[in-house]
């Protein structure tokens, strides 16, 4: 409201001004309160101009936010497209290249988690998916951390999807007893892959995607890019939308 009033005030101070004076001379106090009382009761004869005003502030903070984004996401493509510590399907050279942020304990990763696959199984080698594990809950919650640790781990026996989509299908809260239990369920080699998520380079790769994470803006999982787009969330029509969109730019 005080933005709003003030904005008016000064573009109603310059006109009066202008016309009321040809040398521009600055209003008096006398003249700035009568301003700001003809504003005053602008506003409250017509109200509808506050949330005009309001809506057309937030729509320009959403541009600008999203270009921010863009920009971010452009200054960190190699360590989000490029990284060879992160698992991906498709080949490189894709018109489609989708990266996802994702936590094991995440719900609405868990929803994603079938439209990933059919996105994987359907589009084929129009479409390069990317995996970075982002233990977003690592605090609260350490199947979390170990989650990603072991999908990581489980690319020494070429078997991160199974695992990944094998945690992603599980009900409940994953914690270290369960992501150790699916992963010998699904036939895993236990032993190797204790070993595996002990390594230096996976810890480090974690704080790596995490600050990756932080450096495009993500406030929470699942967080997609499609060709250089943020999503935030589970939009599925959204990303259909920008899958549709890279494949038809590619073909034409």
């Amino acid at each position: 409201m005080r933005a709003v009033l003030t904005a008016l005030t000064l573009s109603l101070t310059c006109s009066l001004a202008f016309a009321g004076s040809s040398s521009a001379q600055a209003l008096s106090e006398e003249q700035r309160a009568e301003i700001r009382d003809i504003v005053r009761d602008y506003i409250l004869e017509n109200p509808s101009i506050i949330e005009e005003a309001i809506v057309e502030l937030e729509e320009q903070r959403r541009i600008e936010e999203a270009e921010a984004l863009r920009t971010a996401i452009a200054e960190n493509q190699e360590q989000i497209f490029s990284s060879p510590a992160h698992f991906a399907t498709g080949p490189e050279d894709a018109p489609v290249r989708i990266v996802e942020f994702f936590d094991y304990n995440c719900g609405f990763c868990r929803r994603s988690a079938d439209w990933v696959r059919e996105t994987i199984e359907t589009h084929g080698d129009d479409v390069r998916f990317v995996f970075v594990e982002s233990p977003i809950f690592l605090q609260s919650r350490e199947g979390s951390g170990v989650a990603a640790r072991a999908a990581l781990a489980a690319r020494n026996q070429d078997r991160y999807l199974d695992l990944h989509f094998a945690l992603m299908e599980y009900d409940g809260a994953v914690t270290p007893e369960v992501v150790m239990s699916i992963a010998e369920e699904i036939g895993l080699d236990m032993e190797r892959l204790t070993a595996d998520m002990e390594a230096e380079e996976l810890h480090a790769q974690l704080d790596a995607n995490l600050d990756a994470a932080d450096a495009v803006g993500l406030e929470g999982t699942p967080y997609f890019i499609v060709n250089g787009e943020p999503v935030r969330g589970a939009r599925f029509e959204h990303l259909d939308a920008l899958i549709e969109e890279g494949a038809n730019a590619d073909a034409g």
